[in-house]
């Protein structure tokens, strides 16, 4: 049987360190998708552990995403979260979407 497939935009997401337990969304920020074999959009099931993520400390965590299909056609696939500091995290985006200076 075919597996479900899991799709993302990112595989790297880059969140400022906060105290506040779970403040994002990674899903959403990776534009996490999940597919049954057939096309079906099962993003709804896709779920992702968060369990090895401290926010509270600057670092980079692996993180595992899955999907289960209605016939039990598990997949996996994974992502980085790397926690910076403010001050980095503006550096971060500079250098992913850089602005013309007339865009500034």
């Amino acid at each position: 049987m075919a597996k479900p497939t899991i799709t993302m935009d990112l595989r790297d997401v880059y969140v400022q360190k906060t105290k506040i337990k779970n403040p994002y969304n990674i899903l959403d920020l990776a534009n996490g998708r999940a597919f049954a074999a057939d096309g079906t959009d099962i993003t709804d099931s896709l779920v992702i552990s968060l369990k090895k993520v401290d926010f509270r400390n600057v670092g980079d965590y692996e993180c595992t995403m899955s999907v289960m299909d209605i016939q039990g056609n598990l997949a996996i696939n994974y992502l980085m979260v790397h926690v910076v500091p403010a001050h980095r995290l503006k550096n971060v985006f500079q250098s992913i979407f850089p602005f013309k200076k007339s865009e500034r």
